[in-house]
């Protein structure tokens, strides 16, 4: 039998046997931070009273009970509509009271997002300004974030400094933490924080592959064994990342590349070296993140699991807090125009990703400029310019852009599967999957430029690009091709 319900069939027992204090007295301890609550304060004012004037001889027999008629009637309709509308919430006991967790209740001092909320907005200020501002601004009030108007602020300015779609994934985070409580509420929480963990991972990892991808295409690099057999288990998973795989490659990927040039990898990456160890705050939170992304499948969760996962999501963005200094675009296409008598330039169209500080998302844009980028792609970069920036596709694409479609669709590399020419990406706006298969749409006496004036054929060639490229990407981080002739 549901939780609620035993406590409401228990309540109208003792409503029944007169026993309305006591009934009160568990429906104000069950109702904390309810709207309910109010209710059932005014009618133990009222009950309150009426016993006062009973013992004080000031009300007729007959008034006194009718008015206590009234508040028992009262009484029975709350618990009715506390049956009919919590039933979904669940019930909490801490020293051996009970507790109804609703999203407006604060028992056991845990809120969605309360925390993370805090701690965040002080961990990316040396990287954020508005950060800095905002947290001057608050500096003299107590208990900021247990103010919802102040707290959403915060908020907002979390989800606008976090580099693009780790931003918008944060933002999704905060909705989902708003939201009313149904049984569901507990597991989509706990996977939006695995997501977002996942993402911020693999957003580090895929940088370093193309940095290093690029420096292998300049000069020949053999990497250590260890190294190449923790890229290949990345790269040819058949089941998609964990988070506990993700750190052991960053640990080891990341004083390879430091041998082999400094500048592979992203500088603020140094400055946290120490955390990339095994036993440090950093790999514990992986190591318990992993434990919830275990269970997500075997029993339900609970509130207790939501607080444990946002705790652990907060220490490793605060690691990753140096993210909010960068920016993701994608390029949408770059158009040539020479006007007689004058220099030549370009025309780039692209989507700077992610949310803005006036909330608009994947907002695009158009630069006129005499600088050349990489068409169809996704970039990583610091500053206003992204001419100095990490090429992220083919491990990160934007699916619209390749295909001619309005808007950006921003897909992460998954998995591989048994196919070699097939590649499994990851849509993060709806954790949906987006497979592509090589067609081999240009051919040895294919004339590109008829190709591309067919719109479904150039879809087809833009495709095939990304894969053509992740497989050399593969091939040459790792000196061999996929091969399965061994299962």
């Amino acid at each position: 039998m549901n939780e609620i319900r035993k406590i409401t069939e228990l309540l109208r027992k003792m409503i029944a046997a007169d026993q309305l204090k006591e009934v009160m007295s568990v429906l104000q301890q069950l109702l904390e931070g309810s709207p309910l609550l109010n209710d059932v304060v005014i009618l133990s004012g009222q009950y309150e009273g009426l016993e006062k004037n009973t013992r004080l001889g000031t009300i007729l027999r007959e008034n006194a009970r009718v008015e206590k008629n009234t508040i028992m009637n009262a009484l029975t309709g709350l618990v009715n509509e506390l049956e009919e509308n919590y039933q979904l919430y669940p019930v909490i006991q801490e020293n051996g009271k009970n507790y109804l967790q609703t999203p407006e209740s604060r028992v056991l001092g845990y809120t969605f997002n309360e925390h993370l909320t805090r701690e965040l907005i002080t961990a990316i200020k040396p990287y954020a300004p508005a950060a800095q501002r905002f947290l001057d601004k608050v500096a003299l009030i107590s208990d900021w974030e247990s103010k919802p108007q102040i707290n959403d602020k915060a908020k907002e300015i979390i989800a606008y400094s976090f580099v693009g779609v780790i931003g918008v994934q944060l933002g999704k985070l905060m909705a989902i933490g708003k939201e009313d409580f149904t049984a569901d509420k507990p597991k989509t929480y706990v996977e939006k924080c695995l997501h977002i963990a996942r993402q911020s991972f693999d957003l580090i990892l895929f940088s370093m592959f193309s940095r290093l991808w690029d420096e292998m295409k300049k000069r020949p690099l053999t990497l250590p064994e260890e190294t190449r057999k923790l890229i290949r288990k990345r790269l040819d998973h058949l089941k998609g990342p964990e988070l506990d795989e993700q750190f052991a490659l960053l640990i080891n990927l990341y004083p390879v590349l430091l041998d082999i040039n400094s500048e592979l990898h992203l500088p603020e990456i140094e400055a946290m070296e120490v955390h990339l160890n095994e036993g440090t705050e950093l790999h514990q939170a992986v190591k318990n993140l992993q434990k919830l992304s275990q269970r997500l499948e075997q029993e339900p969760l609970e509130l207790a699991d939501c607080a444990e996962a946002e705790t652990q999501l907060t220490v490793l963005l605060s690691h990753f807090s140096f993210l909010v200094s960068y920016r993701m675009a994608s390029i949408k296409n770059i158009s040539y125009r020479q006007a007689r008598h004058n220099e030549p330039a370009y025309i780039h169209h692209f989507a700077a990703l992610g949310i803005d500080s006036k909330a608009n998302k994947d907002a695009e844009k158009s630069i006129y400029t005499q600088d050349t980028a990489h068409t169809d792609a996704v970039l990583l970069y610091k500053g206003d310019h992204y001419q100095d920036c990490i090429v992220l596709s083919p491990f990160v694409i934007d699916y619209n852009a390749l295909t001619f479609e309005g808007g950006s669709r921003i897909c992460f590399y998954q998995l591989q599967p048994m196919e070699e020419e097939l590649l499994e990406y990851l849509f993060l706006e709806d954790n949906s999957i987006v497979n592509l298969e090589f067609k081999g749409i240009q051919k040895a006496d294919t004339n590109l430029g008829d190709l591309v004036m067919n719109k479904e054929t150039y879809r087809m060639f833009n495709l095939d690009c990304v894969v053509s490229q992740f497989q050399e990407a593969r091939r040459c981080l790792l000196g061999d091709a996929l091969n399965f002739d061994d299962l």
